[in-house]
């Protein structure tokens, strides 16, 4: 009868390590063969970029959530990190940067987030997962809740190869979660660049990028990116009436305005490497998108790159930077500068800016001037000071043009009162004498022995400034600042200006190039940067604070710690920098 056709089939045993369990042991291979793939990738040579970004992937997978770390050590020295200012909490936001290790002869590339609470002195470290890779000299800006980073370049660890980004990735400052935007019809790879946040938008200029060919191609192009539309729009190609194209130049927002200075232009001609310095100030309507050069007025820093830069009301800082100069066959001379500088963008003039001494410190020098005076009458030096007001050329009779913003003064050769000695000369008062009358012994026997020590600062300054301002330079400076006298009577007799010399050797940042610059509400903060010590590059990771409203001294929030730097000012410094010489 056909046995069993009427029964049910019995159910055959499952083999050992079918179904679920046997995808999930080949999801596991899979993954552990990825992880292997992967740490193989990472352990490239210090010239294989791959290797450095495999390596940092496997960081990033490791990583299971977002976390703050309160209270943590300052970020490691570095320079060409972004360090951005919330424009409404006071923080400030530190994002990647680079290192050289000139003993190991090593370059390392960081993607580290920090933020510094200013109200409380205190950092804390953000891990916020899957977020951009390794990167330097990138930029970044705040909107709304969101912190948004583009393009930087990624370095071998040997210096031997490269990767420039053109990505665009935001931070949700809420959430701490990172987002990849689209970068579909944006600009092409780049670092150097120039990026600021206007409304809703962000705008970006210049930079650079190389093929690692060594044909490296500059912009001049400017982009606009809608954060809430999330597009890219080329506003302006640079073929023509436009800034000559650039990397590394430096940007202020001042109402509808987009000012762009300074910056650098390197090309190749045959074997020699040819650089152009730029010094010119253009300015970008944000609603016509036309270029217009600014013409330079005031006295302005001399040519110079890799400044320090932030905006600040109506005004621009500037501090710092470095100049190279060639010098016979392959060596090069470098000047790094600790002057500060201000743009007015409303009159569109520069200006320098003195830093006076804080208020107790000038009490104590001026309490002990007057123990220390002897008796005098002063009625020579008030001839004298007439004389000189009437000698001046006539233009020198009125006032400036406008006041400084802020609170700030005409620098003079050592930061002092150099304007309102003239002002007093120009009306012949008594001032000039006055102040004479209070110098002590001491500081004119110093002023004495400076005028003739060719180490001394006052006389690097004093030769600096009559090398540059010569003739018709000089008559232009007497009509910019309306100062009366000579010069060099400004220069080698400072005391007989009134010139306050209880700031000489306040605490200060020392020269530098690279320093990364931010301000919030009438606080400049200074980070970081990068000095030459014996043909050496060295970055810093010491922090600076300095009030704009009172201009009343540096303060030194966080001393160096790295390398062999002294904070203080050395005997090698002087008011516009210090000079090396490479072989």
């Amino acid at each position: 009868m056909g046995s069993g056709r009427d029964k049910r089939k019995k159910a055959k045993p499952k083999a050992p390590g079918a179904g679920a369990e046997k995808t999930s042991r080949k999801t596991e291979r899979n993954e552990g063969k990825a992880v292997k793939r992967a740490a193989q990738a990472a352990k490239g040579g210090d010239d294989d970029v791959d290797a450095l970004l495999a390596q940092f992937a496997l960081e990033e997978k490791a990583k299971s959530a977002a976390d703050v770390r309160e209270d943590v050590a300052a970020p490691s020295a570095r320079v060409y990190a972004s360090f951005t200012a919330h424009p409404t909490s006071g923080d400030i936001y530190l994002f990647g940067g680079e290192f050289f290790d000139g003993g190991a002869d090593k370059q390392y590339t960081y993607a580290d987030l920090y933020r510094y609470q200013t109200s409380r002195n205190k950092w804390s470290r953000i891990i916020a997962p899957k977020g951009p890779a390794l990167r330097t000299s990138h930029q970044a800006a705040i909107i709304k809740q969101y912190l948004y980073v583009f393009g930087g370049e990624l370095t071998s660890l040997n210096q031997s190869s490269f990767k420039h980004y053109r990505d665009l990735w935001r931070l949700d400052l809420e959430s701490l979660k990172w987002e990849h935007l689209t970068s579909k019809g944006g600009p092409i790879a780049r670092s150097g660049h120039r990026m600021v946040a206007y409304k809703q938008s962000l705008i970006l200029f210049g930079g650079f990028h190389d093929d690692g060919t060594g044909n490296a191609k500059y912009f001049n192009d400017v982009w606009e990116y809608d954060t809430e539309e999330h597009k890219w729009t080329c506003r302006h190609t640079g073929v023509s009436s436009a800034p000559a194209a650039r990397a590394g130049c430096r940007a202020a927002l001042h109402g509808t305005l987009l000012f762009v200075i300074s910056g650098h232009t390197a090309w190749m001609e045959g074997k020699q490497e040819m650089d152009k310095v730029h010094d010119d100030v253009w300015a970008l309507d944000l609603q016509t998108w036309q270029w217009e050069k600014v013409k330079k007025a005031g006295l302005a820093p001399s040519p110079r790159c890799n400044v320090a830069f932030a905006s600040h009301k109506k005004r621009a800082i500037l501090f710092g930077g470095i100049t190279d100069q060639h010098g016979r066959g392959d060596r090069m001379f470098s000047t790094l500068h600790d002057d500060l500088y201000q743009f007015n963008c409303d009159s569109c003039r520069w200006y320098p800016v003195a830093v006076k001494a804080p208020a107790k410190a000038s009490a104590k020098v001026n309490k002990e001037s007057a123990a220390c005076q002897s008796p005098h009458d002063g009625s020579t030096d008030a001839s004298d000071a007439s004389n000189r007001a009437a000698a001046a050329s006539p233009d020198s009779t009125a006032q400036l043009d406008e006041p400084l913003a802020e609170g700030s003064r005409v620098a003079s050769a050592q930061g002092g009162s150099a304007h309102a000695a003239g002002v007093g000369a120009r009306e012949g008062s008594a001032a000039a004498p006055k102040a004479a009358e209070q110098v002590q012994p001491d500081l004119a026997d110093k002023l004495s022995r400076a005028g003739v020590d060719k180490e001394s600062a006052l006389y690097k300054a004093a030769a600096r400034i009559q090398s540059r301002f010569r003739g018709y330079t000089v008559r232009k400076a007497y009509k910019a600042y309306k100062l009366g006298g000579k010069v060099s009577e400004l220069l080698y007799s400072p005391a007989l200006y009134g010139i306050d010399l209880s700031a000489q050797n306040m605490p200060k940042p020392r020269a530098r190039s690279s320093a990364m610059m931010a301000v919030v509400g009438n606080t400049l903060w200074l980070f970081g940067g990068m000095v030459e010590i014996t043909s050496n590059d060295i970055s810093l990771d010491d922090l600076w604070a300095l009030d704009l409203a009172k201009l009343d001294g540096w303060r030194c929030i966080k001393e160096n710690t790295s390398g062999d730097v002294k904070d203080t000012l050395d005997s090698d410094s002087s008011s516009d920098g210090s000079a090396s010489g490479d072989d």
